[in-house]
């Protein structure tokens, strides 16, 4: 799963199998597979070596070393991807891979329909989330805010009491014998 935590990329957060070694990593909007998704925002369903590497498709083999460094036989035999969407709004990519050394095999329209369903879900909870951190933070913003103004209150009754007080001691009468 990457997910934008700015409005100049998206950051790989969570992975399995071979992608654990590219946590981390960062594709800009159209950059990579990952990035043209995020800037089509549409799902892309790729059977063979060849789509999934077909340039014209936004394959560009970015942070491929992190995983054949570690995996020389290491390939992307095929994929699907889907943005992760609120409204018009993409926030993020889920995709899912077949790579070798595993038995080759295509993944079917349900599997992309399915996965879409659940981009939807992890969307919805991820924006579900961030409006969480918004409203405690506009909360603790509040709470900052009644206290300071409580303690200016307080000052300022303080200061009105020494005030009257003094008041009352210059306007008593004096008694002159």
């Amino acid at each position: 799963i990457q997910v934008d935590k700015s409005p100049d990329f998206i950051e790989m957060v969570s992975g399995a199998g071979y992608e654990k070694l590219r946590r981390g990593a960062r594709y800009k909007k159209a950059e990579g597979l990952t990035g043209a998704i995020w800037a089509r925002g549409e799902p892309v369903k790729y059977d063979t070596r060849q789509e999934v590497e077909n340039p014209a498709n936004g394959w560009r083999g970015l942070n491929n070393d992190q995983v054949l460094n570690q995996r020389a036989a290491w390939e992307c035999c095929s994929l699907i991807g889907v943005p992760l969407r609120i409204g018009a709004r993409t926030i993020g990519v889920l995709k899912v891979e077949n790579k070798k050394p595993v038995k080759v095999s295509h993944f079917t329209h349900n599997e992309l329909r399915t996965l879409a369903i659940v981009a939807s879900n992890i969307a919805l909870a991820l924006e579900m989330r961030r409006q969480e951190d918004v409203i405690f933070t506009k909360g603790e913003r509040a709470r900052d805010f009644t206290h300071d103004v409580t303690n200016e209150v307080g000052t300022a009754e303080h200061a009105l009491d020494a005030a009257a007080a003094a008041a009352r001691e210059y306007s008593a009468p004096q008694v002159v014998v």
